[in-house]
Parts: C-alpha cells; structure tokens; sequence
C-alpha cells in the first residue's frame, strides 16, 4: 500500500460519537482488528488515503471561530495477533461519549517503515475509560486508565471489510436539517393533524430509526447521550416531529429483541426500517404451526401512517405473558381516531391487525424488555430496563417544545417595554426549562454510563416525570409572559404551549406514577 501521513488537527476541536467498535474483537484467523480514523483538515495539505471502506465530511464547532470543514476516513488495520499485548487485561469496545481529540503524532505508514497512528482519546468525565492507543508502533498511557500496546518491527498493512456497519453516523447534523423542515411545515402539520411528506421524508433520511439497529445490519447502535440531544433540537422546531423521530429510535431498540433471524428479515434489506410501536398489550394471539395468528387494536400508535413495520404487544398463551409482534406494513391498517389539542401532527391513531400470522422468529417476549436481558444482542444500549428509558423517550421531545416556547416568547418580547412580573415570569421559565434540562441529560448520561440497578431505573422515572413537571410549569409561565398575542392561532407560541402539555400526560411522565416505585426502591418494600 501507499505510505500516507496523519495531519495535526487543532487540539480545541470535539468529535462526537468516536466509534473504536472494533477493537478488541479478534479476526477469524485470530488477528486482532482495530478500527481508524484519519482526520485531514481542509486548510491542510491533504493525505494520501490509506484504502477504506468508509468516509465522512463535514463542519465541526469551535468555541472561538468559525466552524472547521473536515474530512474523515475510517479504515481497519489488521495487526497479527502475536504482535499484540493487552495489559490490565480490559480495553473498552467504544467510547461514545463526547471526547476530546487531540492532535495525532505525525508518523508514515508502509509495509517497510512501521509507524505511528493515534490520538489521544479521553473523556474528562469518564476518565476510568479514556485510553491512548498507538495503532501501529506504540502503545501509551493515559493516568487511571488501561494500557495496550503493539510490539515494533513488522509490516503493516489496512484491509477493506465489507461495510462500516453505520458506526460513524453522527445524528446531530441531520437533526438539525430535520428541525428547519419540521419549523417549516410545524404550522401546517398542526392544522391537518399529521405531518406534512417533506418532514415525513426527511424523518425518514435523518437517522433516527437506524440509531438503535445492531451495526451488523447497518444501524447506528448509537448511544442514549446523542439521541436525547437530537431529539430536543428536533423539538425546538416541531414537538411532533421530535415525537415520531424518538419513538422510530426507541422501537427501533426494541425490534433489537427479536432472535437474529427476525431481525434479518426487518433489516436484512437497510437498516433504515420506520417500526411503530403498540406498547399496551392488546388484542388477541393463538399459537399456530410456526408462529401466531393475532388479530386486534391498538390506540395511541404514533407515526403508524408511515411505519415500515409495527411491534405490537398482546396476550399469548398464558394469561400472565405477553408477547411482542412485529407486523410489516402490508399487514396492518390504521384507523384515523387520533384528535387531540395537542401533539396534533403525531398521527397517533389506532392501529389494527385481523388474523395475521407471525413466524415465532418475528417475536419475542415483553418480560426481556422490561427486565432489560436481550439475548439476541450484547450492546449496552440493548440491554437496559423499559423503565429507565420509558420517561427520557417522550421527555426529549416535550424539552424541544418548552425550548421553542421560550424562544418564540423571546421573540414576542423583544425590543419591548415589559413590567417585573413579566421579567420574572421570564426568568423563572427559563430557569425551570434549564433545570429539565440537566435533569433529562443526566438521565441519557446514566443510561449510557451505568449499569441499570432498580433504584437507578426508578430515579431515572422520577426525573423524566419532574421534568416534565419543571416543563409544563415553564410554558404556562410563557404564555402569560408572551400575553394576548402569543394566543393567536399564528403564533408558534400557544402550539409549543399546548405540545408541551400535551407530552406531558403520558403515563411515563406523570410524577404520581413514578413516585411510588422510586420510594419503594430506597425504602423497600
């Protein structure tokens, strides 16, 4: 292969969501595959690419400065296993919080000259998990964390794999194109009660239901940090948009559950499959030769009106077990029953199936994913307890709609005279707002960093559930900030207003529900 340099990049600069899913994994002739990515900087001199078999472009934010073009490769280097030594006996499978990269040392690379390639990779917040890791020549330490290293003197070489696996998708840039057609098209998704194809075909594009998929299929198996922040900017534009692009992510998590060959036959084809979801078990399901036979309604399912398939929960067998169905398209209808002040544009109408069969690969039982124990898939994100996440899934979204409150309030006001009860209305709406804030991301944080005991699960209920409290008491303060204009049905203000209210009823968000489980979990009982 080519020799190829690795250029410095500034060492301010962030990268969210450095996947290094591929170390420690070992090859099929026992080779040990590390995955790399090489940063060119546009102002820089570009380097001579290694083969690669992935690439990214895009803008990264600076805190002084205009944002930075950059170029990204993503190439896998194969290194034989006799060359190399794990220390401390543990090398994490990823680092996907937000991290610091610092600038790689300069260092060619060829068959005959082995060199250097790496970066300093640590978060400050997880430094029990940082590392620096010389891909080629070198091994380094990073204070309190683990050490690997490769031994010197062999030839080196990169080899294509087949696909990336959807690892280096980053969410945020597309949420944010997402946010300006959803705005768009927010007032008119509100008045006909379902979103318009623009936003329907951006939401579809955007990433949100692969962000959950296992990487073997293409998905994301992206963290809980990133969705969560996706999502609230989504929000910002249009809550109901920010409202089906979580639950396509969180049933995508869900479909996660079935055994590998349901899962082939849903995104064998892409990963970017659209699943809705029935979470209320319904209807009825009888066992038949392979499978079941199900027939039912189910309420209150968002988004069916563009889903790709549908996972729906009802009764089998013994009353006390309830399965999950997963239905394509072509085997269910929607009833258009949905008719709410609120959340309008979600299109959360009934959904119905007569007398489907689905082969038993296409189930899976409700007990794993309220327990949080997948046995089709060993990814963290797979494996956490329906009441952790079941509060951030819909509180992301009702965050967006408080956020666009506070903003078209703003607007309302400014370059106005205003009294002091509006001033503190103001302030302590956004104050409140901030509070949810830290509140939902500690939640997504926890999710992503910790291992789910009962009283971590149940104090992530209770913090989804007082935001939303936080949220509601925030908007209702805005509305008598913004005064009689923000109450025009053309104001942006009274629909963020009436989302936001409207979000917060679900019973995943409702402080009453999850007060008693939190108490129960640090007294007993």
């Amino acid at each position: 292969m080519d020799d190829f340099r690795a250029v410095a990049v500034p060492p301010e600069l962030h990268v969210r969501q450095l996947d290094l899913g591929g170390v420690g994994r070992q090859g099929s002739e026992g080779d040990l595959n590390l995955a790399g990515l090489l940063i060119v900087v546009d102002h820089l001199p570009p380097a001579v690419d290694p083969p690669r078999h992935g690439e990214l472009a895009g803008r990264i934010p600076r805190e002084h400065g205009a944002p930075l073009a950059f170029r990204a490769v993503l190439c896998t280097l194969v290194v034989p296993a006799a060359h190399f030594r794990l220390e401390d006996d543990f090398l994490p499978r990823r680092l996907d919080q937000d991290v610091r990269l610092r600038p790689p040392l300069d260092g060619a690379i060829g068959e005959d000259s082995p060199g250097f390639l790496g970066w300093d990779i640590h978060d400050d917040r997880l430094a029990d998990i940082g590392i620096l890791i010389g891909l080629l020549g070198h091994g380094h330490t990073v204070p309190g964390c683990p050490r690997a290293a490769i031994d010197h003197g062999w030839p080196c070489w990169a080899e294509k794999t087949a696909r990336i696996g959807g690892t280096m998708h980053d969410l945020l840039p597309l949420a944010e194109k997402l946010r300006a057609v959803g705005a768009e098209h927010a007032a008119l998704a509100d008045q006909n009660g379902q979103l318009s194809p623009a936003v329907a075909e951006a939401l579809a594009t955007a990433g949100f239901s692969k962000h959950f998929v296992p990487a073997k299929w293409g998905g994301t198996e992206g963290t809980f940090a990133e969705l969560t922040q996706a999502v609230i900017a989504v929000g910002e534009g249009c809550p109901a948009t920010a409202w089906c692009a979580s639950l396509s992510a969180y049933s995508g998590r869900f479909a996660a559950y079935l055994p590998q060959a349901g899962q082939e036959i849903v995104w064998g084809s892409g990963a970017d499959k659209f699943i809705v979801s029935g979470l209320v078990a319904s209807g009825s399901a009888y066992e038949a030769e392979g499978g079941y036979s199900i027939s039912g309604r189910w309420l209150y399912v968002s988004g069916c009106e563009f889903g790709d398939w549908a996972l729906l929960c009802g009764p089998a067998g013994d009353p006390n077990e309830a399965k999950f169905f997963a239905v394509p398209r072509s085997d269910y209808f929607f009833e258009q029953t949905w008719d709410s002040v609120g959340m309008k544009a979600t299109g959360s109408h009934t959904l119905g199936v007569n007398n489907v069969f689905v082969p038993a690969e296409l189930t899976f039982p409700r007990a794993a994913i309220m327990a949080g124990r997948n046995e089709a898939s060993t990814a963290p994100a797979h494996n956490v307890p329906f009441g952790a996440v079941g509060g951030i899934t819909f509180a992301g979204p009702a965050l967006g709609a408080a956020i666009g409150a506070l903003n078209a309030t703003i607007q309302i006001l400014a370059g106005k005279k205003h009294s002091p009860t509006v001033a503190q209305g103001l302030a302590r709406a956004s104050a409140e707002i901030e509070a949810a804030r830290l509140l939902i991301e500690r939640i997504a944080t926890t999710l992503d960093t910790q291992a789910i005991t009962r009283p971590t699960a149940s104090r992530c209920a209770r913090d989804a559930a007082y935001a939303a409290e936080l949220l509601v008491s925030a908007v209702n303060g805005l509305i008598k900030a913004g005064g009689t204009s923000g109450l025009a049905e053309t104001n942006a203000l009274q629909r963020f207003w009436r989302d936001t209210v409207a979000a917060s009823t679900h019973v995943a968000l409702r402080f009453e529900v999850s007060a008693g489980p939190f108490v129960e979990s640090i007294l007993g009982g």
